[in-house]
């Protein structure tokens, strides 16, 4: 009598998108053996983010026609779709959203909103809603000095960005002595098509370090410096 046993699935610690043969699908890595195909849809996977509570893959997809918020197992089983307000238009294509910290929501960009949702598609709450003529983009969100978001928005020129800062709950966070911040505008960037601030037509933003003066430390993706921020999107 034959016995044999499978291999566990590797928890791979990388996980990005690669496009074969046209088709765009997610896959992880461990820097050592062969990349893992998790996804085999015919339309686009992409954006893909490890779970802080590293138990589930976020990623977009535009199997509805358009990018919409998805989760699945770290082997690529049980996906879900999670979004029903698309992460897509005016240039976002299913980049515009995060976990939160503790793994239990997301926040995701809508055109000119910004949205919270739970890890399992109940409980969508709008955050906040954008300066006039201007769209939510990328966002992060981080968890020190008690938790905030921050935000791009993009005018009709997608290299016309602006990065603003939020609480938790969409509300504007205290400028020093405790004063209301106003918009929660703390920088304009004039983006331009260099390796410092756009990759491959994109532009990567990520909050670093919260400085005590209250203004948050943002680096362009080739002069990240790892002390500083938290792990690049797709490098968990």
């Amino acid at each position: 009598m034959w016995s044999f046993q499978t291999v566990a699935f590797p928890t791979n610690r990388y996980l990005f998108a690669r496009t074969v043969v046209g088709n765009t699908d997610i896959y992880s890595a461990d820097g050592t053996a062969m990349p893992v195909q998790l996804t085999f849809g015919s339309t686009v996977e992409t954006a893909p983010q490890l779970s802080p509570t590293r138990d589930l893959i976020a990623y977009t997809s535009n199997a509805t026609g358009l990018y919409q918020l998805y989760t699945m197992n770290r082997d690529g089983s049980n996906p879900r779709q999670i979004t029903t307000l698309d992460v897509d238009v005016y240039n976002n294509r299913g980049v515009g959203y995060r976990w939160s910290p503790d793994g239990a929501y997301f926040i995701y960009a809508h055109n000119d909103k910004l949205y919270r949702i739970n890890r399992d598609g109940t409980g969508r709450v709008e955050l906040a809603t954008a300066p006039a003529s201007r769209n939510f983009r990328e966002c992060d969100w981080t968890a020190e000095d008690g938790g905030h978001l921050v935000v791009q928005t993009v005018g009709a020129d997608i290299f016309d960005s602006e990065l603003y800062i939020y609480n938790t709950d969409g509300t504007t966070p205290p400028a020093a002595g405790g004063q209301p911040a106003g918009p929660g505008r703390f920088a304009q960037l004039q983006h331009r098509r260099t390796d410092d601030c756009v990759h491959a037509g994109r532009s990567r933003l990520q909050l670093c370090r919260w400085p005590a003066a209250g203004r948050a430390h943002f680096q362009p993706p080739h002069r990240w410096n790892r002390n500083a921020c938290g792990p690049i999107i797709g490098h968990q």
